[in-house]
């Protein structure tokens, strides 16, 4: 086995836990000089007791605003510690959740809302049961699309990792972003029983065409990197994702941060957890305007 041991060590720490994972990534209303109210919401994570220390923040946009873009940020140096969920919690509301697995340490946890305006936001949908898998499986992916005539605004998903009764799934996403022209596609590598996934694709007539910019870096072992993908000098970043190496034995390259930096910029902070193999991370940056 090429790696840090950390598939045997899932099933182990996550027994019996019931996690949902609903989340990414999105900027709808892009305003034409790109700025944008930020609000951020911080809590810490408490320890692991067992299945693991969750904790949720919500960041809420002012009254006559919503979310149109949602981020996040876990300590990036915190192992153990993972996104749990990232969704809309109203027309207001951006929630961000985190498990820790690590019995000492409280990572701190941070929602980012971006908000200003956008109509017409529906939440597509797509789920797909993912079977445990093993050292010869590549992760699996779902696509939510919007309906004709809709734009993609941004993309979330959903992981409810104690759906089934009497069973304890193990699932870690390895991709949240666009696939074709209205598509949302979730990558997800699943160690234990199987788990649910869901695509959802935040979609509206009125939100912005984009193409795409992406930048890739290489994430050594027991390293963390961060990866910026950039706007062109007359556009600027509508929504944001991206993919990472999520496998059973080699690179495990967890994802701990998404976050608009400038009208501009969108980056991808991420923690390769194995011991010995590196792996790849790519931010990818949805642009509108020019």
């Amino acid at each position: 086995m090429g790696g840090t041991g950390i598939a045997s060590k899932r099933p182990f720490k996550l027994a019996a836990a019931a996690i949902a994972i609903i989340g990414v990534v999105g900027l709808g209303a892009l305003q034409a000089d790109g700025r944008l109210i930020e609000r951020t919401k911080s809590v810490r994570v408490p320890v692991d007791t067992g299945p693991g220390g969750t904790a949720s923040a919500k960041a809420r946009c002012p009254e006559g605003k919503r979310v149109v873009l949602g981020g996040f940020e876990v300590s990036l140096r915190a192992d153990d510690g993972y996104s749990t969920h990232l969704k809309l919690d109203g027309r207001r509301g951006w929630r961000a959740g985190a498990v820790n697995y690590d019995a000492d340490e409280r990572p701190t946890l941070t929602s980012i809302a971006y908000c200003s305006r956008l109509r017409g936001i529906k939440a597509r949908e797509h789920t797909v049961r993912i079977p445990k898998q093993g050292p010869t499986d590549s992760p699996v992916t779902v696509t939510a699309r919007c309906h004709p005539g809709e734009q993609l605004a941004f993309g979330g998903f959903d992981y409810d990792q104690g759906a089934v009764p009497g069973e304890s799934s193990d699932a870690y996403v390895s991709e949240l972003r666009r696939t074709g022209k209205h598509g949302w596609r979730v990558g997800a590598f699943n160690f234990a029983h199987s788990a649910p996934v869901t695509a959802i694709a935040y979609c509206s007539k009125h939100a912005p065409r984009t193409t795409t910019e992406k930048k890739t870096v290489t994430v050594e072992s027991n390293d963390v990197a961060r990866v910026k993908a950039k706007c062109g000098r007359d556009k600027r970043v509508a929504f944001g994702g991206y993919r990472a190496d999520v496998t059973f034995n080699d690179a495990f390259v967890s994802l701990h941060g998404l976050e608009r930096t400038s009208a501009r910029v969108w980056k991808v902070s991420a923690f390769n957890t194995n011991g010995t193999d590196a792996g790849q991370l790519t931010a990818y940056a949805y642009c509108a305007g020019g």
